[in-house]
């Protein structure tokens, strides 16, 4: 048995007014099959697309840590104390928590590990000092946004 059989539970649903066949996980999402590329979507609303092999390696990871998906990494607990903001799930990067404080910064991380540029677990950060920088800062620690935020007199 494979993991998509033994944690999710298939239905068929019309998408696109084509009968789907949608996977609805444990953890607060569902995934799908449409026209050569895999969606999903989540109990919140958010959407997007993922990779088989990304959507394995998070199932994988929820196998062994069910609220992963459900809980907020410790450095995002961090941000948020030290800014005063509450992170929210990035909309279309699964599994991404994001803090944006009005157009003047962002930090995204991706706790899953999922390919794609600029951040690739929770503890690192694609940042984005909006005033102050024309591009995002890449694969940034905690230590390093808090330096940026402390440079820029953010916090």
């Amino acid at each position: 048995m494979n993991l998509i059989e033994e944690l999710c539970v298939k239905e068929t649903k019309i998408i696109q007014k084509e009968p789907t066949v949608v996977y609805n996980t444990p953890f607060g999402f569902s995934f799908y099959h449409l026209n050569h590329y895999m969606y999903f979507f989540t109990n919140e609303n958010y959407s997007g697309t993922i990779t088989q092999k990304d959507l394995l390696n998070v199932l994988s990871q929820l196998k062994q840590n069910p609220e992963k998906f459900r809980t907020k990494p410790e450095s995002i607990l961090v941000l948020e104390s030290k800014t005063g903001l509450k992170a929210f799930r990035h909309e279309t990067f699964f599994g991404g928590w994001q803090l944006l404080k009005d157009e003047q910064w962002s930090a995204i991380n991706n706790p899953f590990g999922l390919s794609g540029p600029y951040t690739n677990n929770e503890d690192n950060f694609e940042v984005w000092f909006m005033d102050n920088e024309q591009e995002p800062r890449s694969y940034q620690t905690l230590q390093e946004v808090l330096d940026g935020l402390k440079e820029f007199k953010l916090i």
